[in-house]
């Protein structure tokens, strides 16, 4: 299970003691030692091409509504506030 924006690491910690295998992205610095604490397999920055999967649950939690993007019509100027 890779989680996008998983923050200090709660859900996929709850997730592990299930049985899965998690990772987790999270572009927040300060969450590292949560995450590390936790023995959480992580990355520090964002979701892209070097991340090795397959993965077979995406989870990303709270994370499209911090996205900026403007080309996405109505999605940016709310984001601005």
């Amino acid at each position: 299970m890779l989680d996008v924006g998983a923050a200090g690491g709660a859900f996929l910690d709850e997730v592990r003691k299930r049985g899965a295998d998690v990772f987790a992205i999270e572009p927040n610095p300060s969450h590292a030692p949560l995450l590390t604490d936790k023995a959480i397999a992580h990355k520090i920055g964002y979701l892209d091409d070097d991340i090795a999967g397959p993965f077979d649950v995406v989870t990303c939690f709270e994370v499209i509504e911090r996205i900026f993007i403007p080309s996405w019509p109505g999605l940016g100027p709310a984001m601005t506030a």
